[in-house]
């Protein structure tokens, strides 16, 4: 499954550091209404609350189809070894905007036309070589790449700061600069104990390489102070010697120093560990401005050379450098997608749903709501319909949409709270309540959705209160005739309504009525309902209740009135 993780993000070309601020959002063909949509976009979005990275939350949708019943193995099989070895959460990780160059400078050198117009469309620092003129040039930079110079290729060679190199084997550095952002992250990523392995390893042996080579750079100032020892050091010993006469002669007469001084003047310098040519044979001595120049020139154009020839050893690793990053990114993903998935599969009492011609749930709770109660319901073959009574906020609405949680949790290959089993629905309708008018605009509109459902392929519609569209006294009828109908085609239906107690008297074939019971008042004459359905059970609506409320707490004669008028119609009922 990682295999066909990478391959998607690799197809997807996702990264976890994308500039776009939001992905598309996952979904599922086999739910065709908003409603059914929303609820199960609002799961997913529950699952990738832990994701350090938007594009992570786009993995789910290698898992977000309905699948066969060897692909819901296949997806239970790799949350199971999540949920085996998981990974921790992954560390903060930041692509941070550090801007590598090398400390020398440098120019590529070429005689080929088109190269040089390739290197300038990539900007690169590139010059074109026409004639010899165009050398003298090159003499400005620390570090001249020859790629493709044969004309000229004697009198580079002179040039002590030049490296004759292949095209694959110019301009390195770029690379190097590529690798710098990732300097942090790749630290990061060694320190993450991540069952799975990553690509930092070979990265790992290049990452010294934006460290500068240590050697030691002696600069202008070094140099002066240690003229100032040498003269000390010379003007000491010259205190201590005797010096003949004609010595003497000849330094007054031509300006040469004895022998006996300029051995002192040498045993002072080698101290040093300075070039003699630096300095000049007088006394005191002095800098030669130009040895100098060409010494400190020489210094770095030896360092950046040692350093280029590093590079050029290491052009087969270097020049990956772009491969092994986004192949980072692919990791980062994954790791990123695992870590906030072991959070969830580390929630207590997991298990995982199985495949069957029932829908079962079975002491499942509602991701979405805290301390929510266990439910259990069913739908089979010989009850593919439930007419789902019960009082106003009892819980009915939210029934449905734990149905549809459920689904999608299934179909994905998570394991859920409860003990699940779950047929392979191809279309999952829902028609939530209506909160508008009755007016035939609404009713004709349910009609026309209704008669739009598919039934060719196993189908589950749930439907919460199809009353509130239009009138009562037709209601019972059209609710009874639509569950009839999609039942005969093999459909699984939930049907939440007030009009139990009329659709009972003429009840579809294989369909149950089941009730959300509110057991009456508590001792605060607020009402107690079980929010956990029963089955087979006509449930009490709430006005009834809330009558008898009203009638025990008040004196009013007409509550008392309503609350005998209810008794005697159940009595009767």
């Amino acid at each position: 499954m990682f295999d066909q993780i990478r391959t998607y993000i690799n197809e997807q070309k996702l990264s976890p550091f994308s500039q776009e601020s939001l992905t598309k959002p996952s979904t599922n063909p086999i739910f065709k209404t908003r409603e059914a949509k929303n609820i199960h976009q609002r799961i997913l979005s529950h699952l990738t609350q832990h994701f350090q990275f938007t594009p992570s939350s786009q993995l789910l949708d290698l898992f977000n189809t309905l699948p066969t019943t060897d692909q819901f193995q296949q997806r239970q099989t790799f949350f199971k070894q999540l949920q085996d070895q998981p990974f921790l959460s992954l560390p903060q990780i930041t692509k941070t905007n550090t801007i590598w160059k090398p400390s020398y400078s440098l120019i590529i050198a070429t005689e080929d036309e088109n190269l040089y117009l390739s290197y300038t469309k990539q900007k690169f620092p590139v010059t074109l070589l026409r004639t010899p003129h165009d050398l003298a040039d090159l003499e400005e930079y620390d570090l001249v790449y020859a790629v493709n110079c044969e004309r000229y290729e004697s009198m580079l060679d002179q040039c002590p700061n030049t490296l004759f190199v292949d095209e694959d084997e110019v301009y390195l550095e770029r690379y190097l600069a590529l690798l710098a952002r990732y300097n942090d992250i790749i630290t990061t990523i060694n320190q993450y104990p991540a069952p799975i392995p990553t690509i930092t390893s070979t990265l790992n042996t290049i990452l010294p390489l934006l460290t500068p080579l240590s050697s030691t750079v002696l600069t202008k100032d070094d140099i002066l102070k240690s003229l100032d020892t040498i003269n000390r050091g010379v003007a000491s010993t010259l205190a201590t010697m005797t010096v003949r006469g004609d010595a003497l002669y000849t330094l007054f007469s031509t300006e040469k120093l004895p022998p006996e001084i300029l051995d002192c003047i040498k045993t002072e310098i080698t101290k040093s560990s300075l070039p003699a040519s630096l300095f000049t044979k007088t006394i005191p001595l002095k800098i030669d401005e130009q040895e100098l120049k060409n010494f400190l020139t020489q210094q770095t154009t030896s360092t950046t050379l040692q350093f280029a020839k590093l590079l050029r050893q290491q052009t087969t690793t270097l020049i990956q450098i772009p491969q092994l990053l986004t192949q980072l990114d692919q990791n980062i993903i994954v790791l990123d997608f695992c870590a906030g998935l072991s959070k969830y599969l580390q929630t207590n009492n997991l298990r995982y749903p199985q495949i069957s011609p029932s829908l079962t749930i079975s002491d499942c709770q509602n991701l979405l709501l805290e301390n929510s109660q266990p439910i259990t319901f069913y739908l089979t073959p010989e009850h593919r319909c439930s007419l789902l009574t019960g009082a106003n906020s009892g819980g009915k609405t939210t029934l449905l949409e734990l149905v549809v949680q459920t689904i999608t949790l299934s179909y994905i290959g998570l394991p859920i709270c409860g003990t699940i089993t779950v047929p392979l629905f191809h279309n999952i309708y829902y028609f939530a309540k209506n909160k508008g008018s009755t007016s035939k605009g609404a009713f004709e509109t349910l009609l026309t959705d209704l008669a739009k459902i598919k039934t060719n392929e196993s189908t589950l519609l749930l439907a919460d209160e199809m009353e509130a569209v239009t009138e009562p006294s037709a209601a019972s009828q059209i609710i009874c005739a639509t569950c009839q109908f999609f039942i005969d085609k093999g459909a699984f239906i939930i049907m939440a309504s007030h009009l139990g107690r009329d659709i009972a008297t003429h009840l579809p074939t294989h369909t149950r009525i089941d009730g959300i019971v509110a057991k009456g008042l508590d001792e605060n004459m607020n009402l107690v309902i079980d929010h956990n359905p029963v089955l087979g059970v006509l449930a009490h609506s709430t006005p009834e209740l809330i009558v008898e409320r009203l009638a025990t707490t008040t004196n009013a004669p007409y509550f008392t009135f309503l609350h005998n008028t209810f008794q005697k119609n159940s009595l009767t009922h």
